[in-house]
């Protein structure tokens, strides 16, 4: 599948992150269903693209974008019949999420320290979304990122939300 994978990001950094994304973010490998595994099930992985020079430390220090899409459904709709905030916010998480994945470190992904969503336009049913996320800072213990949900029909921005996530160590 990742080959399928649209953007610019070479083969190998596609193929570590589309593995990362079946096995924490849509829970495609999971026997039991996790929380939201219905509407992630929805959510279309489009693009990764890395812009700016791999310097070939091992240390991912480009910025990263992903691209994700999804339609509106009855799952996502709360009693006014448009997206729901809490969903818009769990589309944030989930995508922005992903858009870390080159930056994890021995494939752990980091987890949510703070997640901060503006609403700017209802999304009624059916309605196409385009979901894109851009790293902002990353590779350290504390990494953020920027993301933005469009409705692509009417060219509105639904939500804006910035995540902060960090490496979580275990402690003995």
């Amino acid at each position: 599948m990742a080959d399928l994978l649209g953007g610019n990001a070479e083969p190998t950094m596609k193929d570590r992150v589309w593995d990362l994304w079946k096995r924490f973010a849509c829970g495609l490998d999971v026997e039991e269903p996790d929380f939201g595994y219905e509407n992630k099930k929805q959510i279309k992985f489009v693009a990764l693209n890395a812009y700016g020079e791999n310097d070939g430390s091992g240390k991912e220090k480009r910025m990263i974008e992903t691209i994700h899409e999804t339609a509106v459904t009855n799952a996502f709709l709360n009693s006014g019949g448009n997206m729901h905030g809490g969903c818009a916010a769990f589309l944030i998480d989930v995508c922005s999420s992903a858009t870390l994945s080159p930056f994890a470190q021995d494939d752990n992904m980091a987890v949510s320290m703070n997640l901060n969503v503006t609403y700017h336009a209802p999304a009624p049913l059916g309605t196409p979304l385009r979901i894109i996320s851009t790293s902002v800072s990353a590779g350290g213990r504390v990494s953020t990122v920027r993301s933005e949900i469009w409705d692509t029909k009417r060219d509105k921005l639904v939500a804006s939300g910035v995540h902060l996530k960090m490496q979580a160590r275990a402690r003995l």
